[in-house]
Parts: structure tokens; C-alpha cells; sequence
């Protein structure tokens, strides 16, 4: 008998065993979690779910949504964007603690496990000054992600009941980090920093030492109209002893008298003199200071960070960048600079960073962009100048960028002047915005060198289009002039053009259309003339346009019997841009938040005339 039931024990046992399983991992997970501080909340979850992982997917904070969709069309669309990397689906073992009035970081901070992967600090309201030293996080060598976030008045409460703020909050609710505080997190991959001040060594900013810098070997032939190969940082000489090494030397600023400084802004600048936060942190790929008052930084903040992928400095005073800043972090994909005091850009800056693919220096002080402004960039694809008050960009600036394919400029602040060849050299460029553009006549020489553009979007001042002003972006598919205060266009404007989709001139000063203005564009679907001062069209207008939507509402119309030949059923259509929101932003931060847009075609009747 035991001889018979025995090929049948193994398979009984393993069927028990797979029973267990989920009882036995739910027990480890609570276990884990019974050995949770009371000040914090201790659980496994997918990385997905960390506030940080947002900007591992787009590279910015920035959450500015495109006027311009990415698809154009009639039906209802929807974008799915809510699918998760391979990376978001790991599972860490998580802690959330919260710094409260009376809670010492360090018995806090040492009832966490050791084997914590993500530690997310938020300090409260009432926890007055909180300062992090090396010690509080020193056993915590599987620490992965680390996410340090102070209280902040103005963004701490997002319904309508906003906290007073006392004398006594502005002063004392600061959380602080000391210059080595990091130093023993040799394992750290992902670094969140949002409003808290960062220390570094006083005494030391005014007296920098002698660095050196080996470089490797690199080629010194550069192409401004091909693509780019990566270079290393070598660069090899001869000379009377053979072949040797340049190398790159910081030298120490002259001691001198200087500018008299109020004690104020002197004890400021030395509370953040000589910071090296991210020192030994080699394993760093990720780092985000956002509004941490962070005024200058230098090549020795990031040298090292080889492994760095990911550098986000925003909303910080930064007034300058030092020449060859980024030196230590050759391999970083994307640098946001956005939201600074950053007052001119010069091609040393940013020297070194041949794998960049997306920069964002937005929200800025630059006044003007030159070929001397950007070092090249052979893999940078998106470029964001917006919001600064750049009022020219001469010839040949972007000649070095030839891999970039989104670029976005202008803004608000000042009027923008764009002059011949502005955008020569961007030969892989599909899609441009220029905002607050100032261009008395649109015309062919304004847009050489792009010659694979896409997307167009240009606002501010044209005061007319001239014949054939987009016959050197022949591959244009989306062009919207709104809100130009275009008062002319001529006939063979948009000669060429014959795979254009999308057309938006509303809200311009258009009096009247001459005829067989669209005769080459077969392939235009959606074409907006709202908000204009039409008052006829040109004989068989709508018949000649194979659009399937035409909005032609706000123009002062005049009643014909020409209008029998429009066509309700094209120019009577709205679309609409809606949005489903799955969360509530004030409750999570936003990091379980999923946005899905959509396009809605509705019908609207009855029109004005």
C-alpha cells in the first residue's frame, strides 16, 4: 500500500506547498510592516508608485499640456499613456515617516529595518527646524530611493482653506540637510529633494582649491551638418617628449578686496559654500532639487556621477552656469535648469554632454541665442527656450544641434525676432513652437534648414504670408497661426504644402481669402478660420477643400445666396479636448494619478451671420 501511494505524495505535497504560498508571502509583507516606527507607514509596492516615478517618464516637472493634439481627426480618440516600464513594476519595500513637533530624526529614523528600499520623509506643518546628519541614515545601505519633502505654505494645502502663515512658520519650519547627510548611501539610485535648504562646508566658498581633471583622447574633427559621434574627454597632444594628455585645470579665483557684502547675504552664500551632497553617491541616476534655495553650483557638486542619468534643478536661484559645470556627469539624458534667474548661456556651460537627449532651460532670463550660446548636442532631441525674454536668435544657432527633433521657444516677456538661417542646421527638426513671434512678413528664408518639419506653431505678431513661405518645410502636416493679428495672405502662401492635415489660422485680422488659396492641399481634414473679419468667401470655397471639419463661427458674415453651397455638415463640427481624472491630486500627490485625453466631435447648429 505505501508503495502505491507514493508517486501521489510529491504531487500532494507541492499542491499544499503552492496552498501556502500567498498565505506565506502576505505574512512576510506583515511582519515587515509590524516592524514599522508609529511615525510611519511601512509596505511593498510597485516602484510605479513613488512621486518620483513621473518625472522618470517625461524627464521634467514641467506639466504644461500641448494646445496642438498629437493625432488630428474627426472621432472620439483616446491616448493611452498609462502603461508602466518594466522598472515601475518592481516591487521595493517602502517607508513613509513624517517629521512632527518633538520627533528626533535619529530615534526615528533608526527603528526603520535595514533592509528599507524607498524612504519618503515629509515634514509637518508644526515640526519647526529638522536637521539630517549622516548618522540618522547610516545603517540603511539597501536605501534605493530616497524622496525628502518640506513643508512648503503655498503648495502645502491645494483646497481652499489656505494655512496662515506666522513669522514664527518661516523662519523655524525648515527642514535641513547637511552637506555629508547622504554621504553614507552608497546604494542610492533616485534622489527627490523639494523644499528643504541644503547646507554645505562654511568658510570654504571664497577659497577653492586647485583641481585637475584627466581628459581622454577626442576627435578634433566636428561636423555641423552631419551626425555627431559621442566623444570622450581625452584629448591627445604631440609634442617634444611623444604623445601625452591635455588636461583640464580649475584654477582658484585671485583673493582679493572684493565687494563689501551685508552680513545677510554673506552668511547666505556661506551656508551654501562648497556643497557636496551627491559626493561617492556613484550609483545615482536620478536627482531632483526643486525650490531648495539653491543659488551656485560647480563641477565638483556632480563629479563622479557617472551613472547619472537624470539631473532636474528647478525653481532654485541659480544666476549662472560655470563653465564645464556638468563635467563630472558625462552620461546625463536629461538636464532641466527651468524656473531659475539664469541670465546669459554660453557654450562652455554645457560643454561635455554628448549624450544629452532632452534640456529644458525654460523660465529664464536669457536675452539672446548665438552660435556661441550651445556646445554641441549630437544626441539632444528636445530643446525647451520658452518663457524667456529672448528678443533675437541670429544665424547658424542651432547649426550643432543636428539631432534635435522638438524645440520650443519664446514667450510672453518680450516680443521674439527671428532672422534668416535663425534655424539652420536642424535637419532632424519635426516639430517647432515659437511663441510671442515678431515677424513683419512670413517668408521662405525664416524657416531654411528644417527641411523634415512636421508640426508648426508659431504666435504673436505676422502681419502677412507671403508667396511660397513654406516651400522649405515641403513635409509640414500641423501648422497653426493663432492669434497672429495676420491681416494678408497671398495666393501661393501655402504652395507646396500637399500633405498638410491641420490648419489653424482663428484669431488672426483676415478680411478675405484669395481664390484657390487651398487648390494643392488634397489632404487637409481640419481647417480653422474662427474669430476672423470674413465676410464672403471666394466662389466654391468649401467645395474645393476636402477638410472634414471647417469652424467659420465669430466672422461678420454676410447673408448670400452663395452660402447655399456650404456645407452644414463640415463647417456646423466642434471639437472638444476632454480629460478623464482617476485620482484626486491633493490626496496623493498625484502619483497615482492617470490623465487619459480625448477628442469629442460634436455638432453645433446654428451659426452666426
Amino acid at each position: 500500500m505505501w508503495h502505491q501511494d507514493m508517486p501521489g505524495r510529491p504531487i500532494s505535497l507541492l499542491f499544499l506547498f503552492f496552498l501556502k504560498l500567498p498565505f506565506l508571502v502576505i505574512c512576510r509583507e506583515e511582519q515587515w510592516s509590524h516592524q514599522c516606527p508609529p511615525a510611519c507607514t511601512c509596505h511593498e509596492s510597485p516602484f510605479s508608485e513613488l512621486p518620483l516615478y513621473r518625472f522618470l517618464q517625461d524627464g521634467t516637472s514641467n506639466n504644461d499640456i500641448p494646445e496642438v493634439p498629437s493625432h488630428f481627426n474627426n472621432d472620439v480618440m483616446y491616448e493611452d499613456n498609462g502603461q508602466t516600464s518594466e522598472k515601475g513594476k518592481a516591487v521595493l519595500k517602502m517607508a513613509m515617516c513624517v517629521f512632527q513637533f518633538s520627533t528626533e530624526p535619529l530615534s526615528l529614523l533608526s527603528m526603520l529595518s535595514s533592509d528599507v528600499q524607498a524612504l519618503t520623509i515629509l515634514q509637518a506643518r508644526d515640526s519647526g527646524e529638522i536637521i539630517l546628519e549622516a548618522e540618522h541614515m547610516s545603517h540603511l545601505q539597501q536605501l534605493q530611493v530616497l524622496e525628502i519633502h518640506g513643508f512648503h505654505h503655498e503648495v502645502s494645502n491645494y483646497s481652499q482653506n489656505e494655512l496662515p502663515v506666522t513669522s514664527a512658520d518661516s523662519k523655524q519650519s525648515k527642514l535641513v540637510l547637511r552637506n555629508d547627510a547622504l554621504h553614507p548611501l552608497s546604494s542610492l539610485k533616485y534622489l527627490n529633494l523639494q523644499h528643504i535648504k541644503l547646507l554645505g562646508y562654511p568658510g570654504q566658498g571664497n577659497h577653492a582649491s586647485l583641481a585637475v581633471v584627466p581628459l581622454e583622447p577626442v576627435s578634433n574633427d566636428i561636423s555641423v551638418n552631419s551626425y555627431i559621434q559621442p566623444t570622450s574627454k581625452k584629448v591627445k597632444h604631440k609634442g617634444q617628449h611623444g604623445i601625452g594628455m591635455h588636461r583640464l585645470v580649475f584654477l582658484p579665483p585671485i583673493d582679493g578686496d572684493g565687494d563689501i557684502l551685508p552680513y545677510k547675504v554673506y552668511a547666505e552664500q556661506q551656508e551654501q559654500a562648497a556643497i557636496s551632497t551627491f559626493t561617492g553617491l556613484t550609483n545615482l541616476e536620478f536627482v531632483r532639487v526643486f525650490e531648495c534655495g539653491l543659488r551656485e553650483i560647480n563641477w565638483e557638486m556632480f563629479d563622479g556621477l557617472y551613472n547619472l542619468r537624470y539631473l532636474l534643478l528647478e525653481r532654485n536661484h541659480l544666476l549662472f552656469i560655470p563653465d564645464f559645470a556638468f563635467l563630472g556627469a558625462p552620461n546625463l539624458h536629461t538636464l532641466s535648469l527651468a524656473h531659475n534667474h539664469l541670465l546669459s548661456l554660453q557654450s562652455t556651460s554645457l560643454a561635455g554632454l554628448f549624450e544629452l537627449e532632452k534640456l529644458d532651460l525654460s523660465h529664464n532670463n536669457f536675452s539672446h541665442l548665438s552660435e556661441l550660446s550651445l556646445p554641441p548636442f549630437p544626441k539632444l532631441c528636445i530643446a525647451d527656450f520658452r518663457h524667456n525674454p529672448i528678443e533675437s536668435v541670429f544665424a547658424s544657432t542651432f547649426e550643432i544641434m543636428n539631432a534635435t527633433s522638438i524645440l520650443y521657444i519664446g514667450g510672453k516677456e518680450s516680443p521674439l525676432s527671428i532672422q534668416p538661417n535663425s534655424f539652420f542646421g536642424l535637419i532632424n527638426l519635426k516639430e517647432l513652437t515659437i511663441l510671442n513671434a515678431d515677424i513683419p512678413m512670413l517668408d521662405r528664408e525664416l524657416l531654411r534648414g528644417m527641411p523634415k518639419l512636421k508640426e508648426l506653431k508659431i504666435t504673436g505678431n505676422i502681419e502677412g504670408l507671403s508667396f511660397d513661405a513654406f516651400l522649405e518645410v515641403p513635409k509640414l502636416e500641423n501648422l497653426v497661426l493663432h492669434q497672429c493679428n495676420i491681416h494678408s495672405i497671398s495666393m501661393d502662401a501655402f504652395y507646396g504644402l500637399y500633405g498638410l492635415l491641420y490648419l489653424d489660422l482663428s484669431d488672426n485680422l483676415l478680411e478675405s481669402l484669395p481664390p484657390g488659396l487651398f487648390d494643392q492641399q488634397f489632404s487637409l481634414r481640419e481647417l480653422l478660420l474662427q474669430n476672423n473679419k470674413l465676410n464672403r468667401l471666394p466662389p466654391g470655397f468649401l467645395s474645393n477643400i476636402p477638410a472634414k471639419m471647417v469652424r467659420l463661427d465669430g466672422n461678420p458674415w454676410h447673408c448670400t445666396c452663395a452660402m447655399k453651397d456650404w456645407q452644414p455638415a463640415v463647417i456646423n463640427k466642434i471639437k472638444q479636448k476632454g480629460q478623464f481624472n482617476f485620482c484626486q491630486f491633493r490626496y496623493d500627490k498625484g502619483s497615482m494619478c492617470n490623465y487619459t485625453l480625448f477628442f469629442r466631435t460634436t455638432m453645433h447648429i446654428t451659426i452666426k451671420i
